[in-house]
């Protein structure tokens, strides 16, 4: 779980939207059988494009003990907005 944030990476406010999209998550594992929840990495960043980029390739890049990748999804909240500032991915 990536949270892209200027003000919640320089501790000016908690990130909120992290935590409530972990917490939709695992409600949703414990109301479904055979439906795992393994979040095995989270962090927040500043909205510039190589912080992002640092974690998502970093992140990407591990394996775990049984050599597969260490993750297999990666969900991001946050960012600036439509503004030309904004560098936060978004699906195309």
């Amino acid at each position: 779980m990536l949270t892209v944030s200027d003000r919640a990476s320089a501790g000016e406010y908690e990130d909120l939207s992290g935590p409530e999209v972990r917490a939709c998550l695992e409600e949703h594992a414990q109301q479904h059988d055979g439906w795992t929840l393994d979040i095995t990495s989270s962090s927040v960043v500043p909205d510039d494009q190589n912080a992002i980029e640092d974690v998502l390739l970093q992140w990407s890049a591990q394996a775990s003990p049984n050599g597969r990748p260490h993750c297999n999804l990666v969900l991001t909240t946050g960012g600036t907005g439509f503004a030309p500032r904004d560098v936060t991915p978004e699906d195309q």
